[in-house]
Protein backbone atom coordinates (compact mmCIF):
# COMPACT_ATOMS: atom_id res chain seq x y z
CA UNK A 1 0.00 0.00 0.00
CA UNK A 2 1.30 3.25 -0.61
CA UNK A 3 0.13 7.07 0.38
CA UNK A 4 0.88 10.34 -1.28
CA UNK A 5 3.63 10.99 1.16
CA UNK A 6 5.05 7.79 0.13
CA UNK A 7 4.77 8.06 -3.56
CA UNK A 8 6.19 12.25 -3.41
CA UNK A 9 9.40 11.05 -1.62
CA UNK A 10 10.46 7.92 -4.02
CA UNK A 11 11.73 10.70 -6.65
CA UNK A 12 10.71 9.41 -9.71
CA UNK A 13 8.02 11.72 -10.22
CA UNK A 14 7.86 15.40 -9.67
CA UNK A 15 5.50 16.61 -7.19
CA UNK A 16 2.97 17.47 -9.60
CA UNK A 17 3.17 14.24 -11.41
CA UNK A 18 2.74 12.68 -8.31
CA UNK A 19 -0.29 14.28 -7.18
CA UNK A 20 -1.65 13.44 -10.50
CA UNK A 21 -0.81 10.06 -10.23
CA UNK A 22 -1.98 9.03 -6.43
CA UNK A 23 -4.98 11.25 -7.22
CA UNK A 24 -5.72 8.94 -10.04
CA UNK A 25 -4.74 5.94 -8.59
CA UNK A 26 -7.14 6.81 -5.13
CA UNK A 27 -10.16 7.11 -8.02
CA UNK A 28 -9.86 3.97 -9.65
CA UNK A 29 -9.28 2.10 -6.12
CA UNK A 30 -12.58 3.45 -5.31
CA UNK A 31 -14.61 3.00 -8.11
CA UNK A 32 -12.82 -0.73 -7.79
CA UNK A 33 -13.91 -1.09 -4.38
CA UNK A 34 -17.68 0.46 -4.69
CA UNK A 35 -18.25 -2.85 -6.59
CA UNK A 36 -18.16 -5.03 -3.75
CA UNK A 37 -19.05 -2.82 -0.50
CA UNK A 38 -18.19 -5.27 1.35
CA UNK A 39 -14.49 -4.88 0.96
CA UNK A 40 -14.59 -0.80 1.75
CA UNK A 41 -12.88 -0.21 4.92
CA UNK A 42 -14.44 2.24 7.16
CA UNK A 43 -13.93 5.56 6.34
CA UNK A 44 -12.94 5.15 2.84
CA UNK A 45 -15.13 7.32 1.48
CA UNK A 46 -12.76 10.19 1.38
CA UNK A 47 -10.29 8.82 -1.36
CA UNK A 48 -8.35 11.81 -1.94
CA UNK A 49 -7.54 11.91 2.17
CA UNK A 50 -3.33 12.53 2.87
CA UNK A 51 -3.18 9.44 5.15
CA UNK A 52 -5.33 6.96 2.86
CA UNK A 53 -3.79 4.05 1.25
CA UNK A 54 -3.70 2.58 -2.31
CA UNK A 55 -2.88 -0.83 -3.52
CA UNK A 56 0.50 -0.52 -5.73
CA UNK A 57 -1.09 -1.97 -9.03
CA UNK A 58 -3.29 0.79 -9.16
CA UNK A 59 -0.24 3.49 -8.67
CA UNK A 60 1.11 1.56 -11.67
CA UNK A 61 -2.38 1.88 -13.31
CA UNK A 62 -2.74 5.51 -12.60
CA UNK A 63 0.78 6.15 -14.30
CA UNK A 64 0.32 4.09 -17.54
CA UNK A 65 -3.25 6.04 -17.86
CA UNK A 66 -1.50 9.36 -17.50
CA UNK A 67 1.48 8.86 -19.77
CA UNK A 68 -1.17 7.24 -22.06
CA UNK A 69 -3.27 11.02 -21.79
CA UNK A 70 0.14 12.86 -22.14
CA UNK A 71 1.33 11.01 -25.26
CA UNK A 72 -2.31 11.58 -26.92
CA UNK A 73 -2.33 15.61 -25.60
CA UNK A 74 1.51 15.76 -26.89
CA UNK A 75 0.44 14.35 -30.46
CA UNK A 76 -2.61 16.63 -30.57
CA UNK A 77 -0.75 19.41 -30.60
CA UNK A 78 1.88 18.09 -32.87
CA UNK A 79 -0.53 17.19 -35.79
CA UNK A 80 -1.26 20.53 -37.01
CA UNK A 81 2.52 21.19 -37.31
CA UNK A 82 3.25 17.93 -38.99
CA UNK A 83 0.30 18.96 -41.18
CA UNK A 84 1.68 22.23 -42.29
CA UNK A 85 4.85 20.35 -43.02
CA UNK A 86 3.48 17.55 -44.83
CA UNK A 87 1.83 20.42 -46.50
CA UNK A 88 4.71 23.02 -47.25
CA UNK A 89 7.06 19.99 -47.81
CA UNK A 90 4.75 18.81 -50.88
CA UNK A 91 4.18 22.33 -51.88
CA UNK A 92 7.84 22.64 -52.43
CA UNK A 93 7.84 19.06 -54.17
CA UNK A 94 5.11 19.79 -56.76
CA UNK A 95 7.39 23.05 -57.11
CA UNK A 96 10.32 22.02 -57.79
CA UNK A 97 8.37 19.51 -59.93
CA UNK A 98 6.65 22.33 -61.97
CA UNK A 99 10.17 24.23 -62.45
CA UNK A 100 12.06 20.77 -63.45
CA UNK A 101 9.36 20.54 -66.41
CA UNK A 102 9.50 24.31 -67.19
CA UNK A 103 13.52 23.90 -67.63
CA UNK A 104 13.07 20.76 -69.69
CA UNK A 105 10.35 22.23 -71.66
CA UNK A 106 12.52 25.51 -72.46
CA UNK A 107 15.35 22.85 -72.97
CA UNK A 108 13.33 20.98 -75.72
CA UNK A 109 11.92 24.17 -77.14
CA UNK A 110 15.17 25.51 -77.60
CA UNK A 111 16.49 22.37 -79.52
CA UNK A 112 13.49 22.13 -81.39
CA UNK A 113 13.72 25.63 -82.41
CA UNK A 114 16.99 25.55 -83.56
CA UNK A 115 16.86 22.33 -85.99
CA UNK A 116 13.74 24.28 -87.13
CA UNK A 117 15.11 27.25 -88.43
CA UNK A 118 18.10 25.43 -89.53
CA UNK A 119 15.49 23.53 -91.65
CA UNK A 120 13.77 26.90 -92.72
CA UNK A 121 17.03 28.11 -94.40
CA UNK A 122 17.50 25.00 -95.70
CA UNK A 123 14.09 25.28 -97.70
CA UNK A 124 14.56 28.91 -98.82
CA UNK A 125 17.94 27.94 -100.18
CA UNK A 126 16.58 25.25 -101.94
CA UNK A 127 13.98 27.22 -102.91
CA UNK A 128 16.01 29.90 -104.88
CA UNK A 129 17.44 27.08 -106.55
CA UNK A 130 14.56 25.92 -107.79
CA UNK A 131 13.21 29.06 -108.67
CA UNK A 132 16.35 30.10 -110.73
CA UNK A 133 16.30 26.36 -112.44
CA UNK A 134 12.75 27.54 -113.69
CA UNK A 135 13.41 31.09 -114.74
CA UNK A 136 16.03 29.60 -116.95
CA UNK A 137 13.38 27.24 -118.70
CA UNK A 138 12.57 30.45 -120.34
CA UNK A 139 15.65 31.08 -122.15
CA UNK A 140 15.97 27.31 -122.90
CA UNK A 141 12.29 27.44 -124.27
CA UNK A 142 13.22 30.88 -126.96
CA UNK A 143 16.25 28.98 -128.16
CA UNK A 144 14.69 25.66 -128.72
CA UNK A 145 12.17 27.41 -130.27
CA UNK A 146 8.98 24.61 -131.50
CA UNK A 147 10.86 21.67 -129.68
CA UNK A 148 10.72 23.59 -126.55
CA UNK A 149 6.80 22.54 -126.01
CA UNK A 150 7.14 20.03 -123.44
CA UNK A 151 9.50 22.70 -121.61
CA UNK A 152 6.69 24.74 -121.42
CA UNK A 153 4.17 22.72 -120.06
CA UNK A 154 6.84 21.57 -117.17
CA UNK A 155 7.56 25.04 -116.36
CA UNK A 156 4.16 26.08 -116.24
CA UNK A 157 3.15 22.77 -113.89
CA UNK A 158 6.67 24.08 -111.55
CA UNK A 159 5.07 27.50 -111.16
CA UNK A 160 1.82 26.33 -110.53
CA UNK A 161 3.15 23.94 -107.57
CA UNK A 162 3.55 26.34 -104.52
CA UNK A 163 4.49 23.43 -102.21
CA UNK A 164 8.55 22.46 -101.98
CA UNK A 165 8.48 18.78 -101.59
CA UNK A 166 6.34 18.73 -105.35
CA UNK A 167 8.15 21.61 -106.52
CA UNK A 168 11.13 19.87 -106.61
CA UNK A 169 9.75 17.15 -108.03
CA UNK A 170 8.47 18.80 -110.77
CA UNK A 171 11.83 21.21 -111.55
CA UNK A 172 13.96 17.92 -111.08
CA UNK A 173 11.16 16.45 -114.40
CA UNK A 174 11.87 20.29 -116.25
CA UNK A 175 15.52 20.23 -115.68
CA UNK A 176 15.98 16.67 -117.60
CA UNK A 177 13.60 17.96 -120.18
CA UNK A 178 15.52 20.68 -120.83
CA UNK A 179 18.77 18.93 -120.92
CA UNK A 180 16.82 16.08 -123.53
CA UNK A 181 16.22 19.25 -125.79
CA UNK A 182 19.34 20.81 -125.96
CA UNK A 183 21.01 17.31 -126.77
CA UNK A 184 18.61 16.95 -129.38
CA UNK A 185 18.64 20.28 -131.30
CA UNK A 186 20.40 20.10 -134.77
CA UNK A 187 24.15 21.79 -134.83
CA UNK A 188 23.99 25.48 -134.06
CA UNK A 189 25.12 27.30 -137.40
CA UNK A 190 26.98 29.85 -136.17
CA UNK A 191 29.42 30.68 -133.61
CA UNK A 192 26.62 32.65 -131.04
CA UNK A 193 24.27 30.05 -131.17
CA UNK A 194 27.35 27.34 -130.47
CA UNK A 195 28.43 29.77 -127.54
CA UNK A 196 24.41 30.28 -126.11
CA UNK A 197 23.83 26.42 -126.79
CA UNK A 198 26.54 25.74 -124.58
CA UNK A 199 26.19 28.13 -121.69
CA UNK A 200 22.80 26.81 -121.59
CA UNK A 201 23.54 23.38 -121.45
CA UNK A 202 26.40 23.81 -118.68
CA UNK A 203 23.99 26.07 -116.96
CA UNK A 204 21.15 23.55 -116.59
CA UNK A 205 23.52 20.70 -115.49
CA UNK A 206 25.42 23.07 -112.71
CA UNK A 207 21.65 24.07 -111.29
CA UNK A 208 20.78 20.14 -110.98
CA UNK A 209 24.06 19.62 -109.04
CA UNK A 210 23.27 22.71 -106.74
CA UNK A 211 19.76 21.58 -106.89
CA UNK A 212 20.63 17.70 -105.99
CA UNK A 213 23.10 19.63 -103.00
CA UNK A 214 20.68 21.79 -101.83
CA UNK A 215 18.11 19.26 -101.45
CA UNK A 216 20.36 16.96 -99.46
CA UNK A 217 20.83 19.43 -96.92
CA UNK A 218 17.47 19.99 -96.98
CA UNK A 219 16.40 16.80 -96.36
CA UNK A 220 19.08 16.01 -93.24
CA UNK A 221 18.04 19.20 -92.16
CA UNK A 222 14.29 18.07 -91.68
CA UNK A 223 15.52 14.57 -90.09
CA UNK A 224 18.05 16.29 -87.63
CA UNK A 225 14.46 18.52 -87.00
CA UNK A 226 12.18 15.57 -86.30
CA UNK A 227 14.71 13.56 -84.46
CA UNK A 228 14.84 16.81 -81.83
CA UNK A 229 11.19 16.87 -81.91
CA UNK A 230 10.56 12.77 -81.36
CA UNK A 231 13.58 12.79 -78.22
CA UNK A 232 12.95 13.69 -74.80
CA UNK A 233 12.92 17.43 -74.00
CA UNK A 234 11.98 18.11 -77.46
CA UNK A 235 8.88 16.09 -77.70
CA UNK A 236 8.03 17.43 -74.82
CA UNK A 237 8.11 21.09 -75.99
CA UNK A 238 6.12 19.76 -78.92
CA UNK A 239 3.32 17.82 -76.53
CA UNK A 240 2.95 21.14 -74.27
CA UNK A 241 2.85 23.14 -78.09
CA UNK A 242 5.74 25.49 -76.72
CA UNK A 243 7.86 24.39 -79.99
CA UNK A 244 6.86 23.65 -84.10
CA UNK A 245 6.34 20.26 -84.81
CA UNK A 246 8.05 18.93 -88.25
CA UNK A 247 5.87 17.63 -91.27
CA UNK A 248 5.01 14.04 -91.42
CA UNK A 249 6.22 11.18 -93.48
CA UNK A 250 10.04 13.05 -93.63
CA UNK A 251 11.15 9.13 -94.96
CA UNK A 252 9.33 10.47 -98.49
CA UNK A 253 10.82 13.43 -98.96
CA UNK A 254 11.97 13.40 -102.56
CA UNK A 255 15.17 13.74 -104.34
CA UNK A 256 16.02 15.56 -107.46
Amino acid sequence: MTTRAQLQSRGDLTPDEADDVFELAARLQVADRALDPARRPLGEGRALNEHIDVAEHFIDDARVRLARRQLAAHTARLRPTLSARWLLALGALVVAGMLGLLGTLLVGRDQVGRTHRVAQRAEDALSRELLQQVDRASAVSAFAGPASGAVDALREQAVATPDVPEQLVAVGALSREMQRVLQDLPSPTTEDQVHLHTKLAQQVRDSRQRIATTARAWRDANSDWAIASDQGPGRLAVLFNMAESPPGALHTLPRP
